[in-house]
């Protein structure tokens, strides 16, 4: 496997202020990544991503 196939993929449930911190603290770790958001509103999951 490449190793990008081998990233950590993390989703996020209720874009609020701390699915915010977790997202930026998320940026500073090797072979992770935001992949999902929910939101209750369509409109607020949009604008998180």
């Amino acid at each position: 496997m490449a190793p990008a196939d081998l990233a950590f993929r993390w989703g996020v449930i209720g874009p609020g202020g701390i699915a915010n911190r977790f997202a930026g603290a998320l940026a500073g770790v090797p072979g992770a990544r935001l992949a999902a958001v929910f939101a209750r509103d369509a409109a607020k999951g949009q604008a998180y991503a």
